[in-house]
């Protein structure tokens, strides 16, 4: 069974499961998207389906556990169990734009909404076991917030994911006005808008090809171990 924990300190969430759990995931997720779309919406979702296919293939955390033969079964045997830690914000982004898809598409299986909403439930538990507030904000947020508009700037989530990173302690105690400075139109996307579109005059590029090297350094301070997960 696919297992959603947060991590200590709840900078992101680790998925963990087999390989079949895995690869059931990554199906669903493939499920949903449309296959025809290259929308920066559906590349930033297919980086989950990356970190999945990553995980089965040993390339995360890989542990020897001895689970039930079948569900219920007193016989157990030793199973390899893959794991993939996955950024909050990101995740949060992800699981949005899967649900906000299942409304306009047609599923070609009905076990695909069943694996993104039990993904979903999951990460509510685990929220709602340190926070109440905040996974109750999170369920709300989810039920009102509208799609992503074509234009969203998903470098956005980079610099929310950034600052995220950069907080020390138990950063569950800012996860609201983390989900609030990911709906576009809030003050915190307006400010980083206004960035990008500065940058792209200055740089004469698409706003989409600006991308700021702060970002990137964040990101390697945390591969290399100096932000606590």
């Amino acid at each position: 069974m696919l297992s959603v924990t947060l991590t200590p300190l709840s900078l992101g969430v680790t998925i963990s499961g087999t390989e079949d759990d895995l690869m059931d995931l990554h199906e669903a997720i493939s499920d949903i998207l449309p296959e025809d779309d290259d929308g920066i919406d559906i590349e930033f979702t297919r980086g989950l389906k990356y970190d999945l296919r990553k995980a089965w293939n040993g390339k995360r955390t890989v542990e020897t556990k001895k689970l039930p033969i079948i569900e219920n079964s007193s016989i157990h045997v030793p199973q390899k169990i893959y794991s993939v830690e996955v950024l909050l914000p990101s995740l949060i982004c992800q699981i949005h734009i899967l649900l906000c898809y299942v409304d306009y598409f047609y599923l070609k299986r009905e076990i695909s909404l069943k694996l993104i909403e039990h993904l979903n439930q999951e990460l509510i538990y685990k929220i709602e076991e340190k926070s109440p507030d905040a996974a109750q904000f999170y369920v709300n947020w989810l039920e009102n917030n509208a799609p992503f508009s074509a234009n969203y700037l998903f470098l956005h989530v980079d610099l929310i994911n950034s600052e995220y990173i950069k907080l020390r302690g138990e950063r569950i105690d800012y996860l609201e006005d983390v989900i609030e400075s990911l709906t576009e139109g809030s003050e915190s996307y307006n400010i980083t808008s206004i960035l990008v579109e500065n940058a792209a005059e200055r740089l004469e590029c698409d706003k989409n090809d600006v991308y700021f090297d702060a970002i990137n350094s964040v990101y390697d301070q945390l591969d290399k171990g100096e932000h606590l997960w």
